[in-house]
């Protein structure tokens, strides 16, 4: 599997996992489930880790798509800096997530202003990253491209 693959293949999941993962972790919240709380908590760590590797391998895939003909290089390089953005706020939200695990290590109940950070921080990742899953639909799939973007034959 070369990192074209990989990165198809992987790039779903930090997406459709953290929104899955919001919508569990708010129900957890509204019915004050420490246990799933604190394992919802884990699962976002999970996808920021796992996010590292999707995002190293879109550098390397962009390169390869560049060199199809018809692709525009905007579009790769717009999908780029989504990524890249994606990533930072993945990851700080994996950290956020760290924090709340420990603090709840030590007397098992997340303040207010943890749970409205933590909710904010996580729906901004989930919103980037389908931002960025648009850019890079767009890149292959005209059919989700402005009609500024389409080159005409």
């Amino acid at each position: 599997m070369n990192p074209t693959h990989a990165h198809l293949f992987m790039n779903h999941l930090p997406f459709l996992g953290s929104a899955f993962t919001f919508i569990f972790l708010m129900y957890s919240f509204h019915k004050k489930n420490n246990e799933f709380i604190k394992l919802f908590l884990w699962v976002f760590v999970f996808f920021a880790v796992l996010t590292i590797p999707v995002f190293l391998t879109g550098d390397p895939a962009g390169d390869v798509v560049k060199n199809i003909p018809g692709i525009k290089e905007e579009l790769v390089d717009n999908h780029e800096t989504a990524g890249y953005i994606s990533l930072i706020l993945i990851e700080v939200t994996g950290a956020l997530a760290l924090l709340g695990i420990y603090l709840m290590g030590k007397n098992a109940q997340l303040a207010k202003w943890f749970k409205y950070t933590f909710v904010a921080l996580s729906f901004a990742s989930i919103l980037s990253f389908g931002w960025t899953a648009n850019l890079g639909g767009q890149i292959r799939h005209s059919e989700l491209k402005t009609s500024n973007q389409i080159e005409l034959k």
